[in-house]
């Protein structure tokens, strides 16, 4: 749902950019054309340089656009063609992810008397909301600028991008709407996200409420004023949503092939900050950047939410890669950055603003070998990763712990990041006589890998991490894994347990559970407790940080030594608890 926004994102844009450069048109062909062999009046040169900026946005070069609309706008304030450029501008800035900048450009426009220009405006102001993962504040803007009575066309836009908001907002959210814009034409969107809801846990009741509610919306929502073409807004309803005090940076990948991690890494990130402000912490919010899984956009990302943004804190970014360079940029800020779930070892030795979540991998691979050679009697191990620095010190430690239980590391090899076929790779284990074979990889991955296996009939017994304990895998390769041994995650029981409890107290459908959801929420919410200690005992966030991880890393250790590292077998496509290797006898 998330990836499906973001594509309509862009395309809504281009749709705006569109319409703002008919408006400007509209106003350049009323100046007279300038000969190029003379000198040109300042009328003529405003005229010129405005037509310059629409040229350019019609060619899709942001940057010119960005960098002369700026200049316009200094140069000719109060012009005809102001209102037009600052659309464009707006529109180039949100795209090229200056999203301050973006709102600050078009709030000039928010109570502009052109009907199209205002709302063009707050279409803008939207996106830059969505954009920060603020949906209900987007909502909340949506439903506003339906009640003004815009032009059809707008009109029709503005629902279809609620109609996709409104399945990403909890029951609370829904109803604070409702109460808020009882008489705009958009509301029926909203209980029908509400209907939803309240059918899934099968409230008869409640749901009865909202439909008679629905059959009476017809004779509630009054017309829009022909005058002015807007509705007045009641006086007894609030302003649309304000941004929080404290800010807290999210970076993920929400575009590209991890896209799917990182949108189930901001629903759990959403619920941390939403059981925050149930407990009081009212003044919490949440800014996304997204990484697209690349060091380059990561850097961006992660500059724009220190300088623009000003966040106190940042919760990311799920690859290795992207986190150190995140890690670099707060490092420099002397921003703190909690990585819940990166894997490499040694991101928090980057500064004394980086913390890591303790590891407990090595442990997990421990527990795994053990099994496979122990339990299983199997001798000869392989291992099938992504060529990394990483992966290839992971197979130096299989080699350890495998030889530790009286098997042998019998081949190991890589694949390309970004790789589809695996049949070299597979022939060459195949050729070492391998009896079970060891697989890092993320999900992404194995969706690909594990079918193969299946299609080249290797039948080995297959070995993994608690990265396979993953219901979405489940669903797409569960006919591949069948007999295949991972953990459960050493701390993933508590953790789960923990989400679910959240999700209890905001009234939120907690979805599937998986480590990226819960390691967003563990992370978000460590950063949100560290937050409220250093302001309560005045010591800096890294200090308190550095005792919250002190304590998260000693927790860790004594699971490991009282209750063991539970491991979990695929049987019919399900996973089900297998044995837990490690506790008190």
């Amino acid at each position: 749902m998330k990836m499906q926004i973001i594509m309509k994102m862009r395309i809504i844009m281009k749709k705006r950019i569109l319409i703002a450069t008919a408006l400007l048109l509209a106003v350049s062909c009323a100046a007279p054309a300038p000969r190029t062999d003379v000198v040109l009046t300042p009328d003529q040169q405003r005229a010129s340089d405005a037509d310059a900026v629409r040229r350019e946005a019609a060619d899709g070069d942001l940057r010119a656009v960005r960098r002369d609309g700026r200049r316009f706008i200094d140069r000719y304030p109060g012009s005809a063609e102001e209102q037009s450029v600052r659309l464009l501008t707006a529109d180039a800035s949100l795209e090229l992810g200056f999203l301050e900048e973006a709102a600050e450009l078009v709030e000039p426009l928010s109570a502009a008397e052109n009907d199209s220009i205002h709302a063009e405006a707050l279409n803008i102001l939207v996106e830059v909301d969505v954009a920060k993962g603020r949906f209900s504040a987007a909502a909340d803007r949506l439903l506003g600028i339906l009640e003004t009575g815009p032009p059809d066309e707008v009109a029709a836009r503005s629902r279809s991008r609620l109609s996709e908001l409104v399945p990403m907002l909890s029951e609370r959210d829904l109803e604070d709407l409702a109460r808020a814009h009882p008489d705009s034409p958009g509301v029926d969107l909203v209980y029908l996200g509400s209907l939803s809801i309240v059918e899934a846990r099968a409230d008869t009741a409640a749901a009865r409420q909202i439909r008679e509610r629905l059959g009476s919306l017809d004779a509630r929502i009054p017309p829009p004023s022909r005058a002015t073409g807007r509705t007045t807004r009641p006086a007894d309803v609030r302003p649309p949503v304000q941004p929080g005090e404290v800010s807290i940076g999210l970076l993920c990948p929400l575009s590209g092939r991890y896209a799917a991690l990182g949108e189930e890494f901001v629903r759990g990130a959403r619920i941390a900050v939403r059981e925050a402000r149930v407990r009081g912490a009212d003044g919490i919010d949440l800014v996304i950047g997204d990484t697209r899984a690349s060091s380059l956009d990561t850097r961006d990302a992660a500059v724009r939410l220190v300088a623009e943004e000003r966040v106190k804190a940042i919760v990311g970014c799920i690859l290795s890669s992207t986190t150190i360079t995140a890690a670099q940029v707060a490092e420099e800020s002397k921003v703190v950055l909690f990585s819940p779930l990166a894997s490499e070892e040694g991101i928090d030795e980057i500064g004394s603003y980086v913390f890591q979540a303790p590891s407990d991998f090595e442990a997990e691979l421990s527990a795994v070998v053990r099994t496979a050679c122990e339990v299983m009697g199997l001798r000869r191990i392989a291992i099938l990763a992504p060529d990394t620095r990483q992966q290839r010190g992971v197979a130096v430690l299989l080699r350890r712990e495998a030889e530790g239980f009286g098997g042998v590391l019998c081949a190991a090899e890589y694949y390309e990041q970004g790789s589809t076929d695996f049949k070299q790779q597979i022939d060459r284990i195949r050729a070492s006589a391998a009896e079970a074979l060891f697989i890092p990889s993320d999900t992404e991955d194995l969706v690909l890998i594990l079918p193969q296996l299946s299609f080249y009939e290797f039948g080995v017994q297959l070995l993994g991490t608690s990265a396979w304990n993953s219901g979405r895998l489940l669903r797409m390769a569960g006919r591949d894994m069948e007999g295949a041994v991972f953990p459960a995650g050493a701390a993933s029981d508590a953790e789960a347990r923990r989400y679910l409890a959240a999700c209890v107290m905001t009234s939120d459908e907690p979805g599937e559970i998986n480590r990226f959801v819960t390691g967003a929420y563990e992370g978000v919410r460590i950063v949100i407790e560290a937050l409220a200690s250093s302001a309560s005992s005045g010591r800096p966030l890294r200090e308190e940080m550095d005792r919250s991880i002190s304590m998260r890393r000693h927790r860790f250790l004594e699971l490991v030594e009282s209750e063991g590292i539970p491991l979990m077998i695929v049987r019919q496509e399900r996973a089900e608890r297998f044995m837990t290797v490690g506790g008190q006898k």
